[in-house]
C-alpha cells in the first residue's frame, strides 16, 4: 500500500512539473486544444504502434545480445517498457542506471547486464551516426555547423572503441600484478572483479564477432520504425525524408540534455533546429509538444500501467 502511495505521489509531482513546463513554454489552453485536436487522427495510432513495435524489437535485440537462454523473454519485455518510462522521465540518460539494475535481475549477472547495454547503445550510436550522414547527404544545402557535429559524433564513437580496447589491456595487467604480487583480502576481491571483467569482455568480443550482423539488422529495424513514426506524424515537413532523418537523430540525442519529463525542452529544441532548416515549419512548438504527448506519453503510460500492475500483484 505504501509503495502504491509513493507512486501516486511521484505521478502527481510529474504532472505538476509538466504543467510548469507548459507554462514556461507559454502553451495556453487554446494551443493545447489545438494540439489534442489537430494531431489526433488515425495516423496517431499508427505512429504509437510503430513506437511500441520499435521497443518490442529492442527487447528481442537485448535477448540476442545477452545470449542467456535461461533469461525470461517475458520478464525482459516487461523490464524494457518499465525502464523506457523511467528513461523518458530522467535527464542525462540517468535512467540507464535503472536499466542496468533491472536487467541485472533478469540476467542474474551485473556484467551481462552491463555488456548488453553497452553493446546495445554502441549499435544505436552507430546507426544514428549513419543516419546523420545520410540526412546531411540528402539535404540540398551545406550546413557547416551540423557537419561539425557529425565529426564530433564520429570522434566520440572512435573514442569509445579505443577506451574499451585499452581498458581490457589495463585490467589484464592489473590482474597479473595482483596474481603475482599481492595476497591480501582486498587484492582477492579485486582479483575476482578483474577476472569477471576479463571473462565478460571476452564474451562481449565473441558476441560482436558472431552476432554483429543480427544485432545490426535488428538495430536497422528499430530505427526504421522510429523514422516511420515521425514520417507518418508530420505532414508539415512535406514528407521530406532528409528532414525526417535529421529530426529523428536530433530527438535521439536530445535525451542527453537536462530535459523535463517526456523529454520537454530537448524535443522542442530538436524541432526548432529543423525549423531553422525548413522555414515553412513555423508551428514547431505545437508540433513538438504534440509529438511529446502522444508518442513519449504513450511510453510513460505503458510503463505506469506495468508499475501499478506489479504493485497490485505484490500487495496481494
Amino acid at each position: 500500500m505504501i509503495n502504491i502511495l509513493k507512486k501516486i505521489i511521484f505521478l502527481i509531482i510529474g504532472v505538476i512539473f509538466i504543467v510548469l513546463v507548459f507554462n514556461f513554454l507559454k502553451i495556453d489552453e487554446l494551443k493545447f486544444s489545438d494540439i489534442m485536436s489537430n494531431y489526433f487522427n488515425w495516423k496517431i495510432l499508427l505512429c504509437i504502434g510503430c513506437y511500441i513495435i520499435s521497443h518490442c524489437i529492442r527487447t528481442l535485440r537485448l535477448y540476442i545480445i545477452s545470449g542467456d537462454v535461461n533469461a525470461s523473454l517475458k520478464a525482459l519485455f516487461v523490464e524494457q517498457f518499465k525502464t523506457n518510462g523511467v528513461n523518458l522521465i530522467m535527464p542525462f540518460k540517468l535512467g540507464e542506471a535503472y536499466r542496468f539494475l533491472r536487467f541485472k535481475k533478469v540476467f542474474n549477472s551485473g556484467f551481462t547486464s552491463l555488456n548488453t547495454i553497452i553493446i546495445e547503445r554502441f549499435f544505436d550510436f552507430f546507426i544514428l551516426a549513419s543516419l546523420f550522414s545520410l540526412g546531411l547527404f540528402l539535404y540540398p544545402n551545406e550546413i557547416l555547423e551540423i557537419q561539425n557535429t557529425l565529426v564530433s559524433i564520429m570522434l566520440v564513437l572512435v573514442l569509445i572503441l579505443v577506451v574499451l580496447l585499452a581498458m581490457q589491456d589495463a585490467v589484464l595487467m592489473l590482474h597479473k600484478r595482483l596474481l603475482y604480487r599481492f595476497q591480501s583480502r582486498y587484492s582477492f576481491k579485486l582479483l575476482k572483479f578483474s577476472y569477471e571483467f576479463l571473462r565478460n569482455s571476452k564474451e562481449a568480443k565473441n558476441i560482436l564477432r558472431t552476432k554483429s550482423l543480427s544485432i545490426l539488422s535488428f538495430s536497422i529495424l528499430i530505427w526504421s520504425f522510429e523514422l516511420l513514426s515521425l514520417f507518418l506524424f508530420f505532414n508539415e515537413l512535406d514528407y521530406r525524408i532528409d528532414l525526417i532523418i535529421l529530426l529523428t537523430v536530433f530527438i535521439a540525442f536530445s535525451s542527453l540534455l537536462p530535459n523535463g519529463p517526456l523529454g520537454f525542452g530537448g524535443v522542442q529544441l530538436s524541432f526548432y533546429s529543423i525549423f531553422l532548416l525548413f522555414n515553412k515549419f513555423d508551428d514547431y512548438l505545437v508540433a513538438s509538444t504534440a509529438y511529446t504527448i502522444y508518442i513519449f506519453g504513450s511510453g510513460i503510460i505503458i510503463s505506469l500501467i506495468i508499475f501499478i500492475r506489479n504493485s497490485v500483484i505484490k500487495s496481494k
